[in-house]
């Protein structure tokens, strides 16, 4: 009985997929065959489908629609080698590969001082309006005050709990206001973290002060132009670094940066710091009092001298490194450096740059009279003879000729192509000229 019950329900079964398999014309239908569609989109693209491989019947359809992030040009859609447009369709008849590419641009961040440029929400919107229209990829922005110009050296943009706030700034976090409009803007935002140029610290204890010798005698230093004072701190000053790592660590855990750049992490020259501190660790170290030396020649003992000031600065900035890391694991963190060959500062990028993510270097050619090839023949050379060149963020200007700066960003592109973003400095405010000037340059 059992058995005959199987045969009848397999019988049955079989009646009815042969009656599936039929059209209404009596003849068998072909199940339709599939196919893969495999997308693959280059960094700086959005859209859909992303990337990843996708099955098909014969006869579907398939949407699709692509763009190019800030900072990326020349968008190209290819289907099997053939172009297409930047968003359609296509129906399914084969295997097929579709991508989305664009040309090589270097990415443009620009630098923005705070104090002078941002005053109120609306400055901070009509500057990033721009920046999208002309497709810069981020934003550098003053935190605390850098020079003493507009403002003090060292106060604050930002709701700091630690930092003087400068005034006008008490009721407008310039920061969050800025990381805010810049979301939604699909730009990046980058902290400038200006260090031991801080008229600010110095106020908050006069005992940080920089001392140099000048003509024998040790005095507080306020810069080499006496009609514009400015004011440094003293690097070797542990309780001057841990004020300095506290606004660092401040700004990393309260706010949703993409990156930040430190900078004044150095001295201004050979014959500084000589606080009694200073003095008194040098002569542990090296038996010497450091006011003894000759700083106007290049001897053994300047050098000798200028060897433990550079451990100090590359220890400070791994301290640095380590305490971003601590707070925001992942979160980048670079540094503004002087050309390697000024090294009456103190800065060597070869016993520091192995642990941060970017070295810029400025490559201000003209400010110190040099010829325009000196950008990329001798501080971009020396400068990637101690850092991975894949780390270094040139520092421009936009006071250049068009010319000149054509050359820079040509021979950037060409002789170090593994040099991916540039930073463009402008001492006044942004406009619509200069950063016109910055997106022709980069055109291919």
């Amino acid at each position: 009985m059992n058995k005959i019950v199987l045969f009848l329900l397999v019988t049955i079964g079989m009646i009815m997929l042969f009656q599936d398999c039929k059209k209404s014309g009596g003849e068998t239908v072909t199940p339709k065959k599939s196919y893969t569609l495999t997308v693959s989109l280059a960094e700086g693209i959005n859209g859909s489908p992303g990337t990843g491989t996708y099955t098909y019947n014969q006869g579907d359809t398939v949407t699709y629609d692509y763009s190019l992030k800030n900072g990326y040009a020349n968008l190209t859609v290819t289907r099997n080698n053939s172009q297409l447009s930047a968003s359609g369709t296509f129906t399914i008849s084969g295997d097929v590969r579709l991508t989305a590419s664009h040309s090589f641009l270097l990415q443009n961040i620009v630098q923005v001082r705070t104090g002078s440029q941002f005053r109120d929400r609306a400055d901070i919107i009509w500057l990033l309006d721009l920046l999208v229209d002309y497709g810069i990829y981020g934003i550098e922005l003053t935190v605390k005050q850098d020079e003493d110009d507009e403002f003090s050296s060292g106060y604050a943009f930002y709701n700091s709990s630690i930092a003087p706030v400068a005034a006008g700034y008490e009721n407008f976090d310039a920061l969050q206001i800025t990381i805010f409009e810049a979301r939604k803007r699909g730009l990046k935002v980058f902290a400038w973290l200006p260090q031991f140029h801080d008229k600010a610290a110095v106020e908050r204890n006069a005992g940080w002060q920089m001392k140099a010798l000048v003509n024998g005698d040790v005095v507080a230093y306020t810069g080499k132009n006496p009609q514009h004072p400015e004011y440094f701190v003293n690097p070797t000053d542990e309780s001057v670094k841990d004020y300095q790592l506290s606004i660092i660590a401040e700004v990393a855990a309260n706010y949703d940066i993409d990156g930040l750049f430190i900078d004044w992490v150095r001295f201004d020259d050979w014959n500084m710091d000589m606080n009694d501190s200073t003095r008194q660790a040098y002569q542990n170290a090296a038996g010497i009092d450091p006011a003894n030396i000759d700083f106007t020649t290049d001897n053994a003992d300047r050098q000798a001298w200028n060897r433990w000031r550079q451990a100090v600065i590359a220890d400070y900035i791994g301290k640095a490194k380590a305490k971003v890391a601590e707070i925001k694991p992942g979160l980048p963190m670079g540094v503004h450096i002087l050309p390697p060959e000024f090294s009456e500062v103190a800065q060597d990028p070869g016993q520091f740059g192995a642990s941060i993510d970017y070295v810029s270097p400025l490559a201000y050619w003209d400010d110190w009279g040099y010829a325009t090839s000196w950008t990329w023949e001798t501080m971009l050379l020396q400068t990637v003879g101690l850092v991975d060149e894949t780390k270094i963020i040139p520092d421009l200007d936009t006071d250049w000729s068009n010319d000149d700066a054509a050359a820079v960003v040509n021979n950037i592109k060409n002789i170090y192509p593994r040099i991916q973003k540039v930073l463009w400095f402008k001492y006044a405010n942004w406009t619509r000229r200069s950063l016109s000037k910055i997106q022709s340059l980069n055109q291919e």
